[in-house]
């Protein structure tokens, strides 16, 4: 398990390095989610900004235990706060999970809601702070209240390019 989160480490840091040689447009931002890698899911972002108040963006996760969970891809669209709140953000997501807990690597997906505040610090890093849920749809013949909901739960650290 260090291992692969070593690899993914230098892979990150060589994408942080790569994106600070190119244009200062800063309409891209990679980002890691260090709650969940204390959990062992290693879950990366990226988030495009467009003009305006909006952005949108893609995560992929894999649970490096290999248990009940595999891992999942979540697809997002995010308004940004005005003038005051222009940190906050609300967030629509669909998320698409690999999981075992009901039958072998069953595909379950889920939509939903959250709410987040980031902060963007010097030298273009990013710390970001996000809660929501996610709502299980297209029923896949899986009751198991643990499967009718998910948390999108994240404190990202990132880099803008």
């Amino acid at each position: 398990m260090q291992t692969k989160l070593n690899s993914i480490l230098v892979i990150f840091l060589i994408l942080i390095s790569i994106s600070s040689s190119y244009g200062q447009n800063n309409n891209h931002e990679i980002k890691v989610n260090p709650f969940y890698a204390a959990l062992g899911i290693i879950d990366v972002h990226y988030e495009k900004i467009s003009p305006g108040n909006f952005s949108f963006g893609a995560s992929i996760n894999a649970n490096l235990r290999w248990d009940e969970y595999l891992g999942s891809i979540v697809i997002f669209g995010r308004a940004y706060g005005i003038k005051s709140a222009q940190n906050l953000y609300f967030e629509i997501h669909h998320a698409t999970h690999l999981d075992g807990s009901c039958t072998k690597n069953q595909v379950i997906n889920y939509i939903g809601p959250a709410i987040g505040y980031k902060y963007l610090m010097k030298r273009n890093f990013s710390f970001e702070l996000l809660v929501g849920v996610g709502f299980k749809y297209l029923d896949p013949k899986c009751e198991q209240l643990a499967n009718l909901y998910y948390p999108r739960l994240g404190i990202l650290i990132g880099k803008r390019f």
